[in-house]
């Protein structure tokens, strides 16, 4: 098998599992991290909730990059799709660690973007796919704010993105892992009670 069809094959399995549990848990508020160009975990939850009836307004996702921003806006809008995209940094900008200055440097977007949704909208899933540097802070800094029972899910727990988000997971009682691939990045889904 070629690293190509490796990586196809782990996106297909993260894709069916996001469906499955769309269609199992029928979420009517999710909040992603990491839309990017909003043809990966993006397009597919859209799918999944159209598929199982369920609206994309209360599906936020954010893009810290304005120039994916405007491709996920595209590209989504084109297959009918118009979940709440934001625009701007999931943490707040002070929780920045230096190394992810190369992919998060945009200092006129807003910040804290996760932070208020989780607040404002407590959502029943969400799913963190940022930068890698910022993967185990946001993941933390979610999980500090979750009031409510949820399903999480993980994408690059096999990579320094989520590796010690994984390793919580496992370890801490107030989390249920459902489903896990340690393929090409790997990623995970939980259920979290607070």
């Amino acid at each position: 098998m070629t690293s190509a069809q490796s990586t196809q094959q782990n996106q297909t399995s993260l894709d069916q599992e996001l469906r499955r549990l769309v269609a199992r848990a029928r979420p009517h508020k999710i909040v992603e991290t990491g839309t990017q160009l909003g043809l990966g975990s993006t397009l597919t939850i859209c799918e999944a909730l159209a598929e199982n009836g369920l609206s994309e307004d209360q599906f936020y996702s954010i893009e810290v990059n304005p120039n994916y921003y405007a491709q996920a806006w595209t590209n989504l809008g084109q297959r009918g799709f118009h979940p709440r995209l934001l625009r701007g940094l999931s943490i707040p900008r002070s929780m920045l660690p230096a190394q992810a200055d190369p992919e998060t440097h945009f200092p006129d977007q807003l910040d804290d973007l996760l932070g208020f949704v989780l607040r404002t909208q407590r959502p029943e899933f969400v799913m963190l796919d940022s930068a890698g540097a910022l993967g185990f802070i946001e993941f933390q800094y979610a999980i500090g704010l979750l009031k409510s029972p949820c399903y999480v899910a993980l994408n690059g727990v096999c990579e320094s993105k989520h590796a010690r988000s994984l390793a919580l997971i496992e370890a801490d009682g107030r989390f249920k892992l459902l489903e896990m691939s340690r393929d090409k990045g790997g990623w995970c889904m939980a259920h979290f009670k607070p």
